[in-house]
């Protein structure tokens, strides 16, 4: 009887040891399915070796400008000069047409913005540059705008790292994915739809190793443009804001001497005046310019 009942509960916990298994598999199938990117007709074409670099530029390009948005700061889309460039969550390019009018040529890229849409829409935020800073010093800057530099070249190096990553998964493959640097923050974020080049065939790592290289070659040349940019703007804003305390000085200088000086040159000019009055002791004081010199 004790066998019998041994027997039953054996069976029984190995059919429910079975069915958890199958509910795992089951689960992380369907998650797998869920995670599965659909791709449409636009995003298959764009998938390859030229579509790649578009996105690495383009992701590339919002960092370069989010860095100079941190440096040099960027105004609200209702205070923006005519002319003057944005951009949209999607890159496209936007120009201030009029009051309270953005346009663009791209398209399908919408047409005609308010300066609200377009704020609501810009890639960058409006915010207030470091070198906007006033009553400090130019050296007491130089340590955030080192940081933001440093960010720069994390956020650029997370790109390639996506990109590296991005070029071994088939186009069906999960996007999720976790960007590593050494000595920068991890980044969760999604596969780049067009640098997923694995085929299985091998026929994709010529491919692969351009757009790899292409992306460490992009980044080491933004990375030295921008720091040879910050170099001389920091001079030019070093000099700047000293001649601004040279000037400030000098104002302070004139005010507390405003009086003195000019009771000074009043003095002295009434002392020039008076210079005539000293009479000349020599003979040639009086003597009338010399006769010219008789013409033939």
């Amino acid at each position: 009887m004790r066998r019998s009942y041994m027997s039953i509960g054996f069976f029984c916990m190995v059919l429910l040891s079975m069915g958890l298994t199958l509910y795992a598999v089951g689960g992380n199938t369907a998650r797998a399915q869920e995670s599965a990117p659909t791709l449409t007709p636009e995003e298959i074409l764009a998938i390859g070796s030229e579509g790649c670099r578009d996105q690495i530029n383009g992701a590339l390009a919002r960092e370069q400008r989010i860095f100079r948005s941190v440096i040099f700061g960027l105004s609200l889309t209702k205070d923006a000069k005519l002319g003057e460039v944005r951009y949209d969550k999607n890159g496209h390019a936007w120009y201030k047409e009029s009051a309270n009018k953005w346009q663009t040529v791209a398209e399908n890229g919408g047409g005609i913005q308010t300066d609200e849409e377009m704020r609501i829409q810009s890639q960058v935020p409006a915010r207030k540059g470091l070198l906007e800073t006033k009553r400090v010093t130019t050296s007491d800057l130089i340590p955030y705008m080192g940081q933001s530099m440093r960010a720069l070249q994390c956020r650029v190096d997370l790109i390639c790292n996506v990109v590296r990553q991005s070029v071994g998964k088939l186009p069906t493959d999960p996007l999720e994915i976790i960007a590593r640097t050494p000595g920068c923050i991890d980044w969760p974020t999604e596969t780049f739809k067009s640098c997923r080049l694995a085929s299985g065939d091998g026929n994709s790592i010529s491919e692969q190793t351009d757009v790899t290289t292409y992306c460490a070659s992009v980044t080491d040349d933004l990375i030295e443009q921008e720091m040879a940019t910050t170099e001389m703007v920091v001079q030019y804003d070093a000099a700047y804001r000293t001649l601004l305390q040279l000037a400030g000085n000098f104002d302070l200088f004139l005010q507390e001497f405003r009086f003195p000086i000019i009771s000074s040159l009043r003095q002295m000019t009434n002392l020039i005046g008076s210079l005539n009055r000293i009479p000349c002791f020599l003979s040639s004081c009086d003597a009338s310019p010399p006769p010219s010199a008789p013409q033939q």
